[in-house]
């Protein structure tokens, strides 16, 4: 009895065989990439492919390229098929471009977009904001008064300066103070009070811009107003001593002064105003102000004058 029943535990044995463990899913440690999706092919082995359809719902997403694709089906189909990096940027159609960028508008002009299309306009109306200054040397209430008039008449004119063209023509200093204009073209009053005219006896002096001044305040006030760096050279007329400057040929508009170790110099003067007070050169040329005429005969060794104030064509009688 006991041997019949080991018997049969050792065929129970030799008939036993295990279980196979399950199949691991062959998609969990695969990667797919450019929107492909993965596919098991039944065998444990796992395929990445391309989507070869897509549903036609409407369902619009804009892709990181800047276009737009019916759904995101089609969007992962073009970038698996194209192994292009696309991402879904937002959802809904890509909003379209500006048809304004890249057009080039004559002065003054403005792109607006009509039906769909960029057009060339002229402002049409405009408000008063703060003044500007033309090239032309005209001022305008602001920017878009100084676009409207540069497109109607086709002249190619921009902003010279923000602001008046001669922040000082309505400015008035008290005791005798002379306006000038500080780093920000705002107008200030500088230079004093008038100095006396009455010249005393043996204050008379020579200045290092080899002019006479009957008195001390007299050259800082032109050293004030010129904005020149101006010395007293010796006490006296400059004609009752040798100057410096006798001994030196400068340009045709070339000024001699002395600097501080008394040499003399020749040089354009100093930097002009920033300031627009047209006057007409001799040489038919328009200039900004009789200083920045003074500069340009000076550095291209010119004998140029004024012939009268304002623009060249419109002389006044």
């Amino acid at each position: 009895m006991l041997m019949k029943r080991h018997l049969s535990l050792i065929n129970q044995d030799l008939h036993y065989q295990p279980r196979p463990p399950a199949p691991e899913e062959a998609c969990e440690k695969t990667f797919c990439r450019w929107g492909a999706e993965c596919v098991s092919l039944g065998d444990g082995r796992a395929h990445c492919a391309c989507p070869t359809s897509c549903p036609n719902t409407p369902a619009p997403v804009c892709s990181t390229a800047g276009r737009t694709y019916r759904n995101h089906c089609y969007l992962r189909k073009e970038a698996c098929e194209r192994r292009l990096n696309l991402r879904v940027r937002n959802e809904g159609e890509c909003e379209a471009g500006d048809p304004c960028t890249g057009v080039g508008c004559p002065p003054g002009s403005r792109c607006v977009v009509t039906a769909g299309q960029p057009e060339c306009r002229c402002p049409r109306s405009c408000q008063r904001r703060k003044p500007v200054c033309g090239t032309d040397g005209r001022e305008y209430p602001s920017n878009c008064h100084l676009d409207k008039y540069a497109c109607e008449n086709q002249l190619n004119i921009t902003v010279k300066y923000h602001g008046k063209c001669d922040p000082c023509s309505e400015h008035e200093c008290a005791d005798g103070g002379i306006c000038q204009l500080n780093e920000v073209r705002a107008p200030v009053c500088r230079c004093g009070p008038p100095c006396d005219l009455i010249a005393r006896p043996g204050s008379a002096l020579c200045g290092s811009d080899y002019k006479d001044y009957p008195s001390e305040c007299a050259l800082r006030r032109e050293a004030c107003r010129t904005k020149q760096q101006l010395t007293i050279v010796y006490r006296g007329e400059c004609a009752s001593a040798q100057h410096p400057c006798d001994s030196v040929k400068c340009g045709v508009r070339e000024h001699c002064s002395v600097d501080p170790r008394g040499v003399a110099i020749c040089g354009c003067g100093p930097e002009c105003e920033s300031v627009v007070r047209p006057v007409c050169g001799t040489d038919g040329r328009t200039y900004d102000s009789a200083c920045f005429l003074d500069k340009a005969a000076c550095l291209d060794n010119k004998d140029i004058r004024v012939a009268y104030i304002g623009p060249c064509g419109k002389k006044q009688e």
